[in-house]
């Protein structure tokens, strides 16, 4: 006889009952190896013929033991990840699977985290690395887990206005994200693009890929305001201590830059190490060119100055040197 149905791996159902020419096959109820109810066909191999008891005769047999193997359910999928906050969608591969019961391993989703659909799908609000089950069942259950990373779009790297002030040029606008790569308006490909001076003001873009994730990020770039932006005092570079009013000092030019109190200090050296002069005002008048009371003599001299701008947000001094000529 031959057996057709669903019996568990190496399990058996044991039966009596009578086959013959007539009555080639018999079907009778079971149960599999998780209690649920089955069908099951014994019947006589094809082509063969009862040739005892006599045709017409039941051919008894007696308390027959069925041997089958157990169907089973494999589980197997395939996905297609988009983005965070995309849509990600499921294959199901398994075979042959009558049920399934996917878990997508974002319990932040709440009840979007399961589904009994063959092929589903899934929105993943925030990147990450997730594991996602499938259990695939029949008169048996397979599961199969993955884990899949999903990207997120890259941080947006600069704000939507750029300010820079005159120091910053070049200025450099800083893209950068690990693992991406970039596109800029003007094709290059770096992560960072170089602004200068003459370009602005400027609608720069950047197109930013990471993984299977696109996304643009654009800025304006122009000036600041001078009141936000650190001063710089410039310093002539010769002066005439003559007495006839015109550059009879040396001083920063540019009065108009405010800087912390006590914060300011201006030193001259001569040409053998000496300090001629030292000054804590830059409001005052400078190094009226007098060494000790006695005119300096007409030569080179060097400078060092320090000082920190009242819309310096930080602590660290500028740093200015130099020579200057002395001129009578």
């Amino acid at each position: 006889v031959t057996l057709t149905g669903p019996i568990a791996a190496n399990g058996f159902l044991a039966y009596s009952q009578s086959l013959s020419q007539s009555r080639q096959a018999y079907t009778f109820s079971g149960q599999d190896e998780n209690g649920t109810a089955r069908l099951y066909t014994v019947s006589l191999a094809d082509g063969a013929i009862l040739s005892q008891p006599a045709i017409g005769t039941d051919y008894f047999l007696n308390s027959f033991i069925a041997y089958a193997n157990r169907c089973s359910a494999e589980a197997d999928f395939g996905l297609a990840v988009g983005c965070a906050g995309d849509t990600t969608r499921f294959t199901n591969t398994s075979s042959p699977g009558a049920g399934f019961l996917w878990n997508f391993g974002d319990p932040a989703s709440g009840a979007a985290n399961t589904s009994t659909e063959v092929n589903p799908i899934h929105v993943y609000n925030n990147p990450g690395a997730y594991t996602i089950t499938l259990v695939a069942t029949d008169c048996g259950a397979d599961t199969l887990s993955k884990v899949v990373e999903v990207p997120g779009l890259a941080t947006p790297p600069f704000a939507d206005t750029t300010l820079a002030c005159e120091d910053d040029f070049p200025l450099t606008v800083n893209a950068f994200s690990s693992g991406a790569t970039y596109l800029w308006q003007d094709g290059t490909t770096d992560s960072i693009f170089l602004v200068e001076a003459t370009d602005i003001p400027l609608d720069l873009s950047v197109e930013v890929t990471l993984g299977a994730c696109v996304a643009e990020f654009t800025t304006f770039v122009d000036r600041a305001p001078d009141a936000d932006c650190p001063c710089l005092l410039e310093l002539p570079n010769a002066f005439t201590p003559n007495g006839d009013n015109h550059n009879d000092f040396f001083r920063p030019v540019d009065q108009n830059c405010r800087v912390k109190a006590g914060s300011y200090i201006l030193r001259i050296y001569n040409r053998w190490g000496e300090m001629v002069f030292e000054g804590s005002d830059p409001d005052a008048s400078g190094w009226d060119g007098n060494y000790k009371n006695n005119p300096a003599p007409s030569e080179v001299y060097f400078y060092t100055l320090q000082y920190i701008s009242e819309t310096d947000l930080g602590d660290i001094p500028e740093e200015r040197k130099g020579d200057l000529t002395l001129l009578r």
